[in-house]
């Protein structure tokens, strides 16, 4: 009922919704062109803006595409822009620009080699760029209960950038790019295990399933499940890399006990971009991906791990 009611609203009203998306792309096109950002307001009356959209001009984004380890990331993450009907454009030439604002970082000049990848705001996806582009979303008002917005650079751990200057980049088009082929797990890769924090938590429950799935369909790697009481046991004997993907991390110690938590603990624990952190033994870098940190064995464990416990994940 709802999907014919929609259908029929449509048919009804197709002139003036044609007109509204002309109109509104009209306007993306020319905020773009001007670097102007859209401002935040608000749409649910009784409330009020509390972060406001800074003046900032905003006419480029960039990509690098000169790093070897993250092409599939940047060839995935610009696929995924055309996809929803992006211009993307490769630099032909070195290309100056004199406001270059990396990810996280301050403006500074900067030349930016050729085959970068260049999405120009001046067009009708502008707020689509800015939305999968940005750095910050400027969430009007400081609380929410999901997920509001996100970056793809920055998950897919991309270098890149933006500009607000007037520039003429020489440039082709990009054309459609497809999806880049999986990583080859290595013949001598590690033994994986995988430690679902709990089995109720819809966090542990929703994180620990796409883990699954990037290890599975992504990589096509062979892994083990473990849980607190294999982890008593001994389970952690035939593991190389442990997995521990977002959940309550509170819950999950108090069912380890001491003696899961001293299984996991034997030789060096790092820790990784979720609640429950990634345990390691003795573990060298083997991969890291956009959520989840894992890492493989040497010999010794760095001199941070038995000082502080704890150390950042290695990228």
């Amino acid at each position: 009922m709802t999907q014919w009611t929609s259908l029929s609203a449509a048919a009804r009203n197709n002139e003036a919704i044609l007109n509204g998306w002309y109109h509104a792309y009209a306007e993306a096109f020319s905020q773009g062109r001007a670097g102007k950002l859209e401002p935040n307001e608000i749409v649910n009356p009784g409330n009020e803006v509390v972060t406001l959209v800074p003046d900032e001009r905003v006419r480029h984004y960039f990509l690098r595409n000169d790093n070897p380890h993250r092409a599939a990331e940047v060839q995935r993450t610009v696929r995924r822009l055309q996809r929803m009907d992006v211009h993307v454009r490769q630099l032909t030439a070195p290309l100056r620009v004199p406001d270059y604002r990396p990810y996280a970082k301050d403006a500074r000049p900067r030349t930016l080699p050729a085959g970068t990848y260049w999405i120009k705001m001046a067009q009708r996806q502008k707020h689509w760029v800015q939305a999968m582009l940005n750095e910050d979303t400027y969430t009007p008002f400081p609380y929410f209960y999901d997920v509001t917005a996100w970056s793809l650079p920055l998950l897919a751990d991309i270098d890149g950038g933006r500009s607000g200057a007037v520039l003429h980049p020489h440039s082709q088009r990009v054309p459609r790019l497809a999806e880049p082929d999986p990583a080859a797990v290595p013949d001598d890769g590690p033994r994986i295990g995988v430690f679902q924090l709990s089995l109720e938590s819809s966090s542990a429950i929703e994180s620990s399933g796409w883990l699954r799935w990037l290890l599975t369909e992504r990589w096509g790697a062979d892994f083990v499940d473990v849980d607190a009481t294999g982890i008593r046991d001994g389970a952690l004997d035939d593991i190389d890399v442990l997995l521990v993907p977002n959940g309550p991390a509170a819950d999950a110690a108090a069912d380890l006990g001491v003696n899961g938590l001293g299984a996991i603990g034997t030789g060096c624990v790092t820790a990784a971009a979720t609640s429950a952190g990634v345990a390691a033994r003795n573990w060298r870098p083997w991969r890291v991906s956009a959520r989840s940190t894992f890492v493989n064995r040497p010999r010794t464990c760095p001199a941070a791990c038995s000082t502080a416990g704890w150390t950042p994940a290695a990228r």
